[in-house]
């Protein structure tokens, strides 16, 4: 889910977390044309729904990131059969004054080698799956981005960081 820094909706007004969310002042938790509306309440009260908030550290206002602090975890409690995923830096996680009290904190360990080609091996074959690429220069891109990562491991371990520099590799 995106922040909107602009919504109307903010100045003064407390609102509850699912008018919230549905106000805009985050994207929609569903894409309307995936599922209807009742599919997504039904899905949510059914706990048949994975929920992501991404980036709680990315609210740049802090009482903004209050107020998206208490809409994630009122909208949890509401549909507590469903299950969610909220991320956030770690540095900007330390303030207690952000942290998700009824969450469990987790923290990425650094992925392995393994992991870090076996992430690079999936980007090249999805690109060259959906036509972006072919066979041959999938294979050659691949393997050079896998000595990048060898050179680059402290970055490379960290999955931000990893998709970040398949991007770079992929567009230059």
């Amino acid at each position: 889910m995106r922040y909107r820094p602009r919504n109307p909706h903010l100045p003064g007004r407390r609102l509850s977390a699912k008018r919230a969310l549905r106000a805009g002042l985050v994207d929609e938790v569903v894409h309307p044309a995936v599922l209807s509306r009742a599919a997504e309440e039904a899905a949510l009260r059914g706990g048949k729904a994975l929920v992501l908030f991404d980036g709680l550290d990315e609210i740049p206002d802090l009482k903004h990131r209050q107020i998206v602090r208490d809409a994630i975890s009122e909208f949890a409690d509401r549909y507590g059969r469903s299950h969610f995923i909220v991320t956030c830096r770690v540095l900007s996680y330390i303030d207690p004054a952000w942290q998700l009290t009824s969450f469990p904190s987790v923290t990425l360990a650094p992925l392995s080698e393994r992991s870090i080609d076996t992430f690079i091996e999936n980007w090249y074959h999805t690109l060259e799956r959906l036509g972006y690429t072919s066979q041959h220069a999938a294979h050659a891109k691949a393997s050079e981005l896998r000595e990048a990562a060898r050179r680059l491991i402290d970055l490379a371990q960290n999955p931000m960081l990893l998709t970040v520099m398949a991007v770079v590799h992929t567009y230059r």
